[in-house]
């Protein structure tokens, strides 16, 4: 559950950091091998944690792909929009600019 939410969130920060309001979101998970109800709780787990998120951004889970392999992975891809000349984008930044860091760099 912790992970979904964990996994939800670290998709949305991108546009949250541009200022677009989040629209829709694709899962990409990886449930290890088990039996079918392991993988079905797991998966269940996962996508409630992300979900519960996703509601707080007014972003809706779409679709998305599931599969299994080794370890658990879960990744999402998220769209969103904003207005034409508002986002902020890396693309203009320059030499001396201030950079606004939320976290310790190397945490993820």
């Amino acid at each position: 559950y912790t992970f979904g939410r964990i996994s939800a969130l670290h998709a949305l920060s991108d546009l949250f950091a541009m200022g677009a309001e989040p629209v829709s979101a694709m899962a990409l998970a990886t449930i290890p091998f088990a039996n079918e109800q392991i993988s079905e709780d797991m998966l269940y787990q996962l996508l409630s944690g992300a979900c519960e998120e996703f509601k707080k951004a007014n972003c809706s889970l779409v679709g998305g792909h599931t599969c299994e392999g080794e370890e658990t992975s879960l990744g999402f891809s998220v769209s969103g929009m904003g207005e034409k000349g508002q986002l902020l984008c890396k693309a203009g930044a320059k030499p001396g600019d201030a950079i606004i860091l939320t976290k310790p760099i190397g945490t993820g």
